[in-house]
């Protein structure tokens, strides 16, 4: 079955499309995650990185083992660069490297609190035995994104909303780009319903597969076990997936 890489709980999963599902469920705040987690014990849960406001409370979370990644996004918790030291010292705090899914669609008009590449870079420095997730791809900066981060083994790109909402842009060539020069085990299917449609995105996707003519073996990595794995993590703390 599809693995649904970036979901979304608040208003129940009525409206998914899929029946049979495996997930990762993010939480955008707190207060959600108190809400709402215990319904969808069968997915992962990821949760916001709130290291300005309810730290203690978010640390407890992570430390007991309850999370598979944290969130990162610069737009919600109006981060500047001034932030990247202050969240680098909150993040060693914790007694192992946990993924941090880092959001990186642009929209809106405050432009200080956009995503940064830059950012981004700096904290991938900063944490060396952490992975990252580049959630949506990058949105419009997509190729930047790509071009970017392509050696950087740490790094996988997350699919999610962006198939859909740049399908009629010239950011649908970008995405080709993304996919065919990507290894499949850095490149995550996901929806993020209820933002944007499942099967929409599930489409989209197996279309590009078509036109780039991707391997049966590597459309099942995207779709069903990448994310997985890239996140897993051992006992001690190391990943379990060598191959990065």
């Amino acid at each position: 079955m599809p693995f649904d890489c970036h979901l979304h709980v608040e208003k129940g999963l009525e409206a998914y499309p899929f029946k049979a599902l495996e997930a990762n469920v993010i939480f955008n705040s707190l207060d959600s995650y108190q809400k709402h987690h215990g319904q969808y014990a069968q997915f992962y849960h990821s949760l916001i990185f709130d290291f300005k406001h309810e730290w203690e409370q978010v640390k407890s979370i992570a430390m007991s083992g309850k999370i598979r990644a944290f969130k990162v996004h610069s737009r919600i918790q109006q981060l500047t660069e001034d932030d990247l030291e202050p969240l680098v010292g909150a993040y060693q705090e914790l007694n192992r490297p946990i993924p941090i899914i880092y959001d990186a669609f642009y929209y809106g008009s405050a432009l200080e609190h956009q995503p940064s590449l830059s950012f981004l870079i700096k904290l991938h420095q900063a944490l060396p035995k952490t992975r990252f997730i580049i959630a949506h791809a990058g949105g419009y900066e997509l190729l930047k994104y790509f071009f970017h981060l392509r050696g950087l083994k740490r790094v996988g790109f997350d699919l999610s909303f962006s198939l859909q909402y740049l399908q009629d842009s010239s950011v649908a060539a970008d995405l080709k780009k993304l996919i065919r020069f990507t290894p499949a085990n850095r490149l995550f299917w996901g929806s993020d319903f209820p933002s944007a449609d499942p099967q929409l995105q599930w489409d989209l996707l197996q279309t590009y597969f078509s036109d780039l003519d991707i391997s049966e073996q590597d459309r099942h990595t995207i779709c069903h076990t990448s994310w997985e794995r890239f996140t897993s993590l051992q006992n001690d703390g190391s990943y379990t997936c060598s191959m990065l």
